[in-house]
């Protein structure tokens, strides 16, 4: 699909945290499916472009180190639309109530 340059720039970064090495009894295979038919529905549906800047089971360092770096890079517009897919297990902190998503490392 052609991108008008008058037009925000749409970019999809989809990623799964599908397996946990140090818990198997987490890991969730059926997320790289999940991941793939989301991946589809905004290329193909809502006129987005995958960036597969993270790829499947990213730790935590990797998580925000590729996001962080796509955001910055001088290539992003202030009009850009990015939305952001992670298919895996999170928690809510007991002592702060704060949302977090369990990496491939945890």
């Amino acid at each position: 699909m052609p991108v008008d340059a008058e037009e925000p720039r749409r970019y999809l970064i989809a990623s799964a945290v599908a397996h946990y090495p140090k818990a198997p009894r987490w890991d969730r295979p059926g997320l790289v499916e999940a991941r793939d038919e989301i991946i589809s529905l905004f290329t193909e549906d809502l006129g987005y472009q995958h960036v597969s800047t993270l790829g499947l089971d990213p730790t935590q360092v990797q998580l925000t180190e590729r996001l962080r770096s796509f955001c910055r890079d001088d290539a992003r517009r202030p009009d850009d639309i990015v939305a952001v897919y992670i298919g895996g297990h999170g928690e809510i902190l007991d002592e702060t109530q704060e949302h977090v998503v369990l990496t491939s490392g945890c």
